[in-house]
C-alpha cells in the first residue's frame, strides 16, 4: 500500500449528553475541523497536531468513534499501540473508499475523562472538573468527569512525604497481574499457556483454576482484584453466560477507576464488537440473566462496554496464540514497569546518577551488537541494586535472561562448583531444567543459546575464570545479547577490550539524606526536630548507601535522646565509622534476632528460607520473626527465595564470633575457617560452646581424628563437611558421640565409615545428608526420627539397604540416585503420608518397587536407569514427575490413568510390550518422551492417545524405528511446541501438521525416509532435517510466513543430497522480496526516522550446493570479500549473507563467523564487530551453503555511523569488509579452518535494489 495522509473529522470543546425523547447518547456543540496527518504520525505528534487545529494550550486526550458506532463506543487513545490501532482500523476504511474519512476524533481537555451516570455523585469530588449542561437541552445529561492527572511514574517513586499514603501504596501490591477468564472456555487452553508465559518471566499472577459455582464472587477473588497491578480479562465465546465472570469484571473496572488497576482486555475468538455492544453470544448470555435485577444487569453491560473501550489484543490479529501470548506477555511487562510500585523507592534513591551512563550504553547500541558492561565499586556502594533495576528495566525484551547472584561466594564456598553455576545459568536462560542432567545436554545448551539474544548480569565476580567460563566471549550468545557483570575487583576486567566499566559513585549529601530518611522516618525528609541528628548520622556513612539503610532501619522509632547516643558510640572509633554503624544495629537485636542472624552468617546462608525457618524452629526459635526483623533492618536479603547477605554485613558477623574468644576457637559458638576446624578438631578440643562446624574439607589432605573428636560438642546443633573441590579430603578413625540429641542439620560428603554407630540417635535431626559417601547402611532396628524431613544418600555407592524409617511421620523427601547396590526400598518408606519426593535414579539394583496402598502426597519420582526394575506398582493422585525410562518394566498397570495432575512423562528406552491406553486421560501432561520405544510406538497407537493430550508441549519420538507415519490427529495436540522425530522412518508428514498452531521446533535429523515436506504452520522457528538423504522437496509454504520482531527462523538442511535446491532458493527468494517490500512500505509509512531497527540473525538455512547464488549483489572466491557502501540516502533493510563450505571429514563441530571492518576515504579502518552466521555439525559429505538473513544487522551501524559523522566521507565511499571464518575448539594443532571456505557473498536489502519489486 503506497504512503498516504489520513483525514478525520474532529471535534472540540461540545458536550456529551443524553437526547430526553430516547435516551441516546449525543454530541452537543463544539467546533468540527478537519485534520489531514501523515499515515506513520506518533502520539506525541498527533496531540500536537490536535492541540495546534483548536488552539488549546492546556493538556488533551482523545478518543475515536468508529462507523456506525454509539457515542458510548468511543475508544481510547493513550500511546503509540493505541495510535497504531486506529490507524489499522483507518487502513481498513481507506482500502474500501480512499476519499471519505470514516473515523472520527472527540477531543478532551485534561488526561483522562470517564462518563458518569449519575450527576449528583460529582458535588463531593471537589478535585474533579465537570463539563456544564447547555441549558438549551432539557431532560437528565451525562457529565464527564475530568479527575486530576494521574501521578508520574517517577514522581510518584520519590513523594513519600505522607506516611499514611506511601505505607498503604506498599501493602497494597501482592500480585502483578489479575487474571479473568471463563473455565469452559480456556481454562485448559490459552489460559494456563499464559499464566506460563507470565511466570516464565516471574510475573506473579493470581489465577483461580477452580471450577467457579455460585453468584457472589468471593471475598478472596475481591482482595486479589485490589492487590494486583494489572488485570488481564480474556474475553471468549461464554465470558457473559457467568455471572461470577460479570461480577469480576464489574470489580475490576471499579478498581480501574479507583485504584489505578490497569487494565487489559484480550478478545479470545470474539469480536470486540459483540462484547462492547453485547451482540451474538453476549445478547443471548444476559438475556438468560434477565432475571437478575436490572440495576445488576445494567451494571454488567456497562462494565462490558467500557472494558471494550479499551486498549486490548484481539487474537484474530495475530497468526497463533503463540503470537498473541508473547505480545500481551510484552505489554504486561512494559504496563508494570510503568507502574513500578513505590516500595523500589528505598532500594533506588539517587540511582540516576549511576544508571544514566549504563542506560545510554544500552539504548544507544544497536540491537546487532553484542556488549559486556562492568560494574565497579567498593563493597556497599550499590552495585548489585544498579544491576537490577537495569535488569528489571530491560531483560524482558530479549529471548531469555538471568540475574546470577553472589558468583565469587557461591564458586567458592559451599560447595559449589562453575560447573553448576553455568548449568544453572544454561537452565534459567533456556527455561529448561534438564541442562543440570550432563556434560551433553550443558553442550547442547550452549549451542542452541548463540541464536538467542539474551540478557544475563553476573553479580560478584571476583577473577577472570569466573568471568570467561560463564560468559566466555561475545559469540557464545546470539547477536545483540548484553552481559552486565558487577566486581569490586577491577582486575576481572583487566582483558576486556572495546568494552564499558563504570565506577560506582558514592551518593552525593542530599541523596544520602533522602535515603536515610526513607528509612529512618518513611518519608523523604526528617521528622521535624531531627534535622540536625540526621545530617549526623549522614556524615558518618560517607555516602554508603548500606550503611545509610542500616542506619537508618536502626534509628527508626528511636527518642532523639537514644539518636545522640548511637551516634556518640560511633564517634568512638573514628577510623571505621561504617562498621560501627552496622554493629550498632546488631547490638539492638533482642537474643533471638543475634542467633538467627549469626547461625545465617555462618552456616545458612545460600541456604532456601523455607528450609532455614523449618530447621531454627525446630531450634526453639521464632524463626518467620526473627527473619522478618532481621530483613527490616536490612541485615538480610531474600532473593529467589534464599537467604543472601551483604559481605560487609557478612564480615561483621564473623568478626562478633570471632571475638567470642579471640586465642581460642574452640570457646566460639560456631566455626568456618579451616585453619580453627583442624585445630579444634585434630586436637579435640570441642568444647560444649560450639553449636555449629562448617568445613570445606578440600584444604585438608588427611586428618587424624580421636574416636571421641565430637563427645564433648554436647550443644552441636548443625554440622556439614564439604569438599568445594570434590578431591574428597580424608577424615578418618571417627566415631560420633553418643546422642547428638541437639543435632538438626548433618551433612557430610564422602563420609569414610560403612555405617553411621548405633548410639547416633540425634532425635531432633531434620535434615540429613551423607552424599558420595562408603555408608553400607544407616543403622540397625528403628530411631526416633520424628522431626526428620530430608533424608539424601546420593552417590553411597556400596549403600545396600535402607532402615525402618516408619517413625520418620515428617518426611518428605528420599534422595538415592546412584546408589548402584542398593536392592531394596524400606516398605516403611513407600507409607510415609507425607513423602513427596523418591528418587531412585541408577539404582541398577533394584528389582521391585511398589506398595499396595496408595499414595496421597508423592509428587516427584524417578526410578530412571534401574535396569533391572521389572515391578512397579505404585500410585499417586498427586504425582506430577514421572520418570521410568531405561527401566526394566514390560507391562505399566492401567492405573497410570489416575496420575491426573502428572506433567511429565519419561519411558525411554523402556521394554514395554504396549503403551498403555491411560496415557491419553493424562489431561494435565506437559511432556512425553518415548525415546527408542520402536516397538510400542506406531501409528494407531499414537492415534489412540494424541486425543486426550490437549496440554502436551514437548514430545520426543526419537529413535522410534518402527514409527513410519504419524497419524492425522496429530493437529489434536493444540499446545504442542516442540516435536522431535530423529532418527525415525516416517517418509513424510501428515498435512495437518499445519494445524498446530504452537508449533516451534520440529526435528527431523536422520529421518533416511523422509522425502517430502509438507507445509508448516506459521509458529515455527526450527527445522531440523540434518541426514535426511531421500529429501526431494520443502513446500513453498514454508517459507510464507511473515517475520516478527520477536521471531528467529533456523532451518537447517545439511546433507540432504537429494533436495531440489534451485525449488527451494527460489521459494526463499520469494520470501527475502516479500520482506524487503514490506520494509519498504513500513519506511515510507512511518517516516525515516521512526523505522524499527530489526534484529539480526532472523534467519539461516543450510543446504547442499557448491556455489553462491548468481543473484548476489557481491561474490568472491575465497572467505573475504570488499565493496563500495552506498550513501545513507539509500536506507539498508539488512543483508544477506553467504558462504560455502567445501565438504570434510572433522570429527568436532564449527562455528561460521564473520568480521566487519568499514574503511572511510582516508584509509581509516572502524571494526563493526563479530556476527554469529551459523554452526556446523561434524562430517560435512558434501559442499554446503550457509546463508543467513540479517534484517538490519551491520548496515544499520553503518548508517548511525554515517548519520552521526563518525567517518569523514570527504566525497569519498566508504569501503566495507566482510571476513569470514571457521572456528573450534577442539582445532588445535589442526590445518587452518578457513580454507575450507570456497567462496562468499553479501547481498544488501535496500529500498532501491531489484528485490523490492
Amino acid at each position: 500500500m503506497e504512503n498516504y495522509d489520513a483525514k478525520f473529522l474532529c471535534t472540540y470543546g461540545g458536550e456529551i449528553k443524553r437526547r430526553p425523547n430516547d435516551t441516546k447518547i449525543s454530541y452537543v456543540g463544539g467546533l468540527n475541523k478537519i485534520l489531514y496527518v501523515n499515515r506513520g504520525i506518533d502520539f506525541i505528534a498527533m496531540l500536537a497536531e490536535l492541540s495546534a487545529l483548536f488552539d488549546v494550550a492546556g493538556n488533551i486526550c482523545f478518543k475515536y468513534l468508529l462507523p456506525n458506532d454509539e457515542l458510548d463506543a468511543l475508544i481510547s487513545v493513550t500511546g503509540d499501540n493505541d495510535l497504531n490501532n486506529m490507524m489499522l482500523e483507518y487502513d481498513n476504511l481507506y482500502r474500501d473508499s480512499p476519499k471519505i474519512a470514516r473515523i472520527r476524533l472527540f477531543v478532551f481537555p485534561g488526561n483522562h475523562f470517564n462518563l458518569d451516570r449519575n450527576p449528583a455523585s460529582t458535588e463531593t469530588l471537589k478535585t474533579k472538573k465537570t463539563v456544564k449542561q447547555n441549558s438549551k437541552v432539557n431532560g437528565d445529561s451525562l457529565v464527564v468527569v475530568l479527575p486530576p492527572p494521574p501521578v508520574d511514574v517517577k514522581t510518584e517513586r520519590i513523594d513519600c512525604s505522607d506516611p499514611t499514603r506511601f505505607n498503604s501504596l506498599l501493602s497494597a501490591a501482592k500480585y502483578d497481574v489479575f487474571l479473568s477468564f471463563r473455565g469452559e472456555d480456556t481454562r485448559n487452553g490459552f489460559t494456563s499457556h499464559l499464566c506460563k508465559a507470565l511466570s516464565r518471566k516471574q510475573v506473579k499472577t493470581f489465577v483461580d483454576f477452580t471450577v467457579q459455582k455460585g453468584n457472589e464472587i468471593s471475598a478472596s477473588i475481591h482482595q486479589a482484584i485490589e492487590e494486583s497491578f494489572v488485570s488481564v480479562v480474556v474475553f471468549s465465546e461464554n465470558y457473559a453466560s457467568s455471572k461470577w465472570c460479570l461480577e469480576e469484571l464489574v470489580k475490576i473496572m471499579e478498581c480501574s477507576k479507583e485504584n489505578g488497576l490497569v487494565a487489559v482486555p484480550v478478545f479470545y475468538k470474539i469480536d470486540r464488537s459483540h462484547v462492547r455492544k453485547q451482540l451474538g453470544s453476549y445478547s443471548e448470555a444476559l438475556k438468560k440473566l434477565q432475571n437478575n435485577s436490572t440495576k445488576k444487569v445494567q451494571k454488567w453491560r456497562e462494565a462490558l462496554t467500557e472494558a471494550a473501550n479499551l486498549s486490548g489484543w484481539v487474537s484474530s490479529s495475530c497468526r497463533d496464540e503463540s503470537e498473541l501470548i508473547q505480545k500481551i506477555v510484552k505489554d504486561v511487562l512494559q504496563k508494570l514497569i510503568d507502574h513500578n510500585p513505590p516500595n523500589d523507592i528505598k532500594s533506588f534513591v539517587g540511582i540516576d546518577g549511576n544508571l544514566k551512563a549504563i542506560d545510554s550504553s544500552l539504548r544507544e547500541v544497536l540491537e546487532v551488537q553484542t556488549r559486556m558492561i562492568g560494574i565497579w565499586g567498593m563493597g556497599g556502594i550499590g552495585k548489585t541494586t544498579l544491576a537490577k533495576f537495569v535488569f528489571e528495566k530491560y531483560s524482558y525484551q530479549y529471548e531469555g535472561s538471568c540475574f546470577l547472584e553472589d558468583v565469587r561466594e557461591r564458586s567458592e564456598k559451599y560447595g559449589h562448583s562453575l560447573y553448576e553455576l553455568r548449568n544453572e545459568l544454561y537452565s534459567e536462560l533456556l527455561q529448561e531444567n534438564n541442562c543440570k542432567d550432563s556434560t551433553r545436554k550443558s553442550t547442547n545448551a550452549k549451542e542452541r543459546l548463540r541464536s538467542r539474544r539474551i540478557f544475563i548480569v553476573l553479580d560478584d565476580v571476583s577473577c577472570s575464570k569466573q568471568l570467561k567460563y560463564l560468559a566466555g566471549e561475545h559469540l557464545w550468545f546470539g547477536a545483540g545479547s548484553k552481559i552486565i557483570v558487577t566486581a569490586t575487583d577491577k582486575s576481572v576486567f583487566a582483558q576486556w577490550e572495546d568494552e564499558e566499566i563504570y565506577e560506582m559513585k558514592v551518593l552525593n549529601s542530599e541523596d544520602s539524606l533522602t535515603l536515610f530518611s526513607l528509612n529512618a522516618f518513611n518519608q523523604d525528609h526528617p521528622k521535624m526536630g531531627y534535622e540536625n541528628l540526621s545530617w549526623e548520622a549522614v556524615k558518618y556513612c560517607e555516602g554508603l548507601p548500606l550503611a545509610l539503610k542500616v542506619l537508618g532501619s536502626f534509628l527508626r522509632s528511636k527518642s532523639e535522646i537514644e539518636w545522640d547516643s548511637a551516634l556518640q558510640n560511633i564517634k568512638k572509633i573514628p577510623d571505621a565509622p561504617i562498621q560501627n554503624v552496622l554493629r550498632l544495629t546488631y547490638d539492638g537485636l533482642n537474643y533471638e534476632e543475634r542467633e538467627i542472624f549469626l547461625d545465617i552468617a555462618c552456616f545458612f546462608k545460600g541456604f532456601l528460607k523455607e528450609h532455614v525457618v523449618n530447621l531454627l524452629e525446630n531450634c526453639g526459635f521464632d524463626a518467620a520473626n526473627g527473619m522478618r526483623s532481621l530483613h527490616d533492618k536490612s541485615l538480610i536479603a531474600i532473593s529467589d527465595n534464599s537467604l543472601r547477605m551483604h559481605d560487609l554485613i557478612h564480615e561483621m558477623a564473623l568478626e562478633i564470633v570471632r571475638k567470642e574468644s579471640i586465642k581460642n576457637p574452640e570457646y566460639r559458638s560456631r566455626l568456618w575457617d579451616y585453619n580453627d576446624i583442624r585445630d579444634v578438631l585434630g586436637n579435640n578440643k570441642g568444647t560444649d560452646a560450639i553449636e555449629s562446624i562448617m568445613l570445606d574439607m578440600s584444604h585438608i589432605d588427611d586428618l587424624q581424628l580421636s574416636a571421641d573428636t565430637f563427645k564433648k560438642m554436647s550443644r552441636l546443633r548443625l554440622l556439614k563437611l564439604y569438599d568445594s573441590s570434590e578431591k574428597h579430603g580424608k577424615l578418618s578413625n571417627l566415631q560420633l558421640p553418643i546422642g547428638l540429641k541437639p543435632l538438626r542439620y548433618f551433612e557430610w560428603h564422602a563420609y569414610p565409615l560403612p555405617t553411621l554407630p548405633s548410639n547416633f540417635c540425634p532425635e531432633k535431626l531434620v535434615t540429613l545428608r551423607i552424599q558420595n559417601s562408603q555408608l553400607a547402611r544407616l543403622w540397625d532396628g528403628k530411631q526416633n526420627l520424628v522431626n526428620l524431613e530430608e533424608v539424601d544418600l546420593t552417590g553411597c555407592q556400596k549403600l545396600v539397604e535402607l532402615p525402618d524409617l516408619s517413625k520418620a511421620k515428617n518426611l518428605k523427601s528420599v534422595q538415592l540416585s546412584n546408589c548402584r547396590s542398593l536392592a531394596h526400598v524400606h516398605p516403611s518408606i513407600l507409607s510415609l503420608g507425607k513423602l513427596e519426593l523418591l528418587d531412585l535414579l541408577n539404582c541398577i539394583k533394584l528389582e521391585m518397587l511398589g506398595n499396595k496402598k496408595h499414595s496421597r502426597s508423592l509428587k516427584h519420582l524417578c526410578v530412571a536407569g534401574c535396569s533391572n526394575l521389572l515391578e512397579f506398582a505404585l500410585s499417586s493422585e498427586e504425582i506430577e514427575y514421572l520418570d521410568l525410562s531405561h527401566t526394566g518394566i514390560k507391562v505399566l498397570h492401567p492405573s497410570i490413568g489416575r496420575f491426573t495432575k502428572v506433567k511429565e512423562v519419561s519411558l525411554c528406552g523402556i521394554r514395554l510390550k504396549n503403551l498403555p491406553d491411560g496415557l491419553s486421560r493424562l489431561k494435565s501432561l506437559e511432556k512425553l518422551s518415548l525415546f527408542k520405544c520402536g516397538r510400542v510406538v506406531s501409528k494407531q497407537k499414537l492415534h489412540d492417545i494424541f486425543d486426550g493430550l490437549q496440554s502436551l508441549q514437548k514430545l520426543s519420538l526419537v529413535n522410534c524405528d518402527s514409527l513410519f507415519e504419524l497419524p492425522g490427529n496429530v493437529s489434536h495436540l493444540s499446545s504442542l511446541q516442540k516435536l522431535q522425530l530423529d532418527g525415525s522412518h516416517v517418509d513424510t508428514l501428515p498435512g495437518s501438521i499445519k494445524h498446530l498452531p504452537n508449533l516451534k521446533t520440529l526435528s527431523l535429523i536422520g529421518c533416511k525416509m523422509l522425502q517430502y515436506l509438507p507445509e508448516l504452520p506459521p509458529s515455527i522457528r526450527h527445522l531440523k532435517a540434518l541426514n535426511c538423504t531421500l529429501l526431494q522437496k520443502v513446500a513453498f509454504g514454508l517459507f510464507t510466513y511473515e517475520l516478527q520482531e520477536e521471531k528467529r527462523v533456523s532451518i537447517s538442511l545439511q546433507n540432504c543430497v537429494n533436495l531440489d535446491v534451485e525449488n527451494c532458493i527460489y521459494s526463499f527468494l520469494q520470501h527475502v522480496r516479500k520482506q524487503a517490500y514490506e520494509c519498504e512500505f513500513r519506511r515510507r509509512g512511518v517516516g525515516r526516522e521512526n523505522i524499527v531497527v530489526w534484529r539480526s540473525d532472523f534467519f539461516k538455512i543450510c543446504y547442499p550446493d557448491s556455489r553462491v547464488p548468481e543473484w548476489f549483489t557481491y561474490r568472491a572466491v575465497g572467505s573475504s570479500i570488499t565493496f563500495e557502501v552506498a550513501p545513507p540516502s539509500s536506507y539498508y533493510f539488512g543483508s544477506l549473507l553467504c558462504i560455502v563450505l567445501s565438504s570434510h571429514s572433522l570429527d568436532f563441530e564449527l562455528d561460521i563467523k564473520c568480521r566487519c571492518y568499514l574503511e572511510d576515504g582516508k584509509m581509516h579502518k572502524y571494526s563493526l564487530g563479530i556476527l554469529f552466521l551459523s554452526h556446523v555439525p561434524v562430517e560435512g559429505h558434501s559442499d554446503h551453503v550457509y546463508m543467513t538473513y540479517n534484517f538490519g544487522g551491520i548496515f544499520d551501524v553503518i548508517k548511525l555511523d554515517q548519520l552521526n559523522n563518525k567517518i569523514a566521507s570527504s566525497g569519498h565511499k566508504p569501503k566495507l569488509t566482510f571476513e569470514f571464518f571457521v572456528s573450534s575448539g577442539m582445532a588445535r594443532g589442526k590445518k587452518d579452518l578457513n580454507l575450507l571456505i570456497k567462496e562468499c557473498g553479501v547481498y544488501p536489502l535496500n529500498g532501491s535494489n531489484n528485490c523490492v519489486e
